[in-house]
């Protein structure tokens, strides 16, 4: 009676350790899960990122494109400004020469 009270204690006993083991395997899987979910939400946000960059490098280069136009048609401008005033300087003097010229041949 004993031997088998024994027996029966010893299988209780692996049994209380084979469900223990079992409990910690599945909270050891439940944990690996846990983490697969942060990596790929992580590497979600990764993406979700680069993806950010490379639109906001996309629109820094648009942005630096027009203000290299800009700057081409503000020197084209300022050149044909300048241009125009030396024309009209010319003129000018163009203009005060001729009184001056019809003024010395009337003396």
């Amino acid at each position: 009676a004993t031997l088998a009270k024994e027996k029966a204690a010893a299988a209780r006993g692996a049994e209380e350790e084979l469900f223990a083991l079992k409990s910690e395997r599945l909270q050891l899987k439940e944990a690996a899960l846990q983490h697969e979910e942060a990596a790929f939400a992580a590497e979600e946000e990764r993406a979700r990122l680069t993806q950010t960059t490379l639109e906001l490098t996309e629109k820094v280069f648009s942005l630096e494109q027009r203000q290299r136009l800009h700057e081409e048609r503000a020197e084209r401008a300022e050149e044909e400004l300048r241009a125009r005033q030396e024309r009209a300087a010319e003129m000018e003097e163009a203009t005060q020469r001729e009184p001056d010229a019809a003024e010395a041949e009337a003396a």
